[in-house]
């Protein structure tokens, strides 16, 4: 008989940079081409996008700044097994829409 313990693994968002879409770099790229698809955006390159880095992984979590609140973007993120790191939040705060 298995008798076990599942353990949930809480990731970190870590906010890597609030920059213009046009300033991405190709790496990251296709994380936001992807969001802006979800989102049913067309890109131009103006947009403000924060960036997350989800520790643990190869992941990216791009967050178009005029598209969610802070609140919004942790019940995202919750539903992942994510949370942001405390300077992130403090910097995204001043950044998402109210």
């Amino acid at each position: 008989m298995f008798c076990g313990l599942i353990v949930m693994t809480d990731y970190i968002a870590r906010l890597i940079g609030v920059t213009e879409v046009a300033n991405v770099t190709d790496d990251i790229m296709p994380f936001v081409k992807f969001r802006g698809s979800l989102e049913k955006r067309e890109l131009n390159g103006s947009e403000t996008v924060a960036i997350l880095h989800i520790e643990g992984t190869s992941s990216y979590a791009p967050v178009f700044t005029d598209s969610m609140t802070l609140g919004e973007l942790e019940s995202e993120l919750e539903a992942q097994d994510a949370r942001l790191n405390a300077e992130s939040r403090q910097t995204l705060a001043r950044h998402l829409k109210a």
